[in-house]
């Protein structure tokens, strides 16, 4: 079994980041990065942040795609340049990500991958999802919880100090789980606090991902690739169909959680229009039922 890892990214500063914390924890993890040039936010951010720039980093490769099927195209592109190289799993994550830099959380993430072999639970999941703390904004309008990516770049989302802070348990473990006692209210910190999205052990769960996850690229494969064309995101249908056909629930896992800066994509220069800004509806008119009701029909 290997796994590969690979950001799906728009370019610019949040992704320099992202690899930037990652290589903190996993200094030697090759790592592949697909940018969708057909991005709205693209031009700009190639501008400041080439591909070039991330191709001179040790064990980084660079892939630049064009792209008509939103994220799920992008997420399509990333799956099939780990499949040409060869892995059995993939490990894909979004660019606005910060990973920590706690020396007790180092190698966090490979540390999973031969456990997908050994733990009967992983090894039958047609999925994994990692943990995440999501980053939001108190801006005074209830439907707007985000900052432009310009606005978190003079944040510290790197510091030590803020790691503790979020994961003060022993060993370093998380503040919250989801559903803890807090856990409705969040960490706060100054004018923005984060929600945790984290488990205290394996469960099911009806979602892939959706900042980051592991999947067997044959299951993917199997279930014809993430739909480019039926407006339905990668992680509310996924999760359903693999369960559908055969292949095994997704399942949350207790990982280190990183950060998610919570719409930096969709709130700034590619939001979801047209299809991709009805997914529900489009999953309820192709399946005839609202997800919460397929997945507990299909065993989660």
């Amino acid at each position: 079994m290997s796994v590969g890892v690979a950001f799906v990214s728009t370019g610019g500063s949040k992704v320099a980041r992202a690899l930037r914390s990652l290589r903190r924890t996993e200094p030697s993890l090759p790592v592949h990065i697909v940018f969708n040039t057909s991005a709205n936010s693209w031009a700009r951010n190639a501008e400041t942040h080439p591909p070039a720039t991330f191709e001179r980093e040790p064990n980084v490769l660079v892939r630049c795609i064009t792209n008509s099927g939103y994220v799920n195209g992008s997420f399509n592109a990333a799956m099939r340049w780990l499949q040409d190289l060869g892995y059995s799993h993939a490990c894909v994550l979004q660019d606005d990500t910060i990973f920590s830099p706690l020396a007790e959380h180092r190698f966090h993430l490979s540390e999973w991958f031969p456990r997908i072999e050994s733990d009967p639970d992983l090894a039958s999941a047609s999925g994994l999802s990692l943990a995440f703390m999501e980053a939001l904004v108190r801006t005074g309008n209830s439907s707007c919880w985000h900052r432009s990516p310009e606005e978190w770049d003079v944040v510290d989302l790197e510091s030590e100090p803020l790691w503790r802070r979020l994961c003060p348990g022993p060993d370093a473990r998380p503040a919250l789980y989801f559903g803890s006692p807090g856990s409705d209210e969040g960490v706060v910190l100054s004018d923005w606090f984060v929600k945790y999205f984290v488990t205290e052990r394996t469960v099911s769960m009806s979602r892939l991902g959706p900042t980051g996850f592991i999947i067997p690229i044959r299951v993917w494969d199997a279930l014809g690739g993430f739909s480019e064309s039926n407006g339905i995101f990668y992680d509310m249908e996924y999760p359903i169909l693999a369960a559908m056909r055969g292949f095994g629930v997704v399942r949350a896992i207790p990982s280190i959680p990183h950060i998610h800066l919570h719409c930096q994509s969709t709130g700034f220069g590619d939001p979801a229009t047209g299809l991709w800004g009805r997914d529900l509806a489009s999953f309820v008119e192709l399946y005839g039922s609202d997800p919460g009701t397929l997945a507990r029909k299909h065993g989660y």
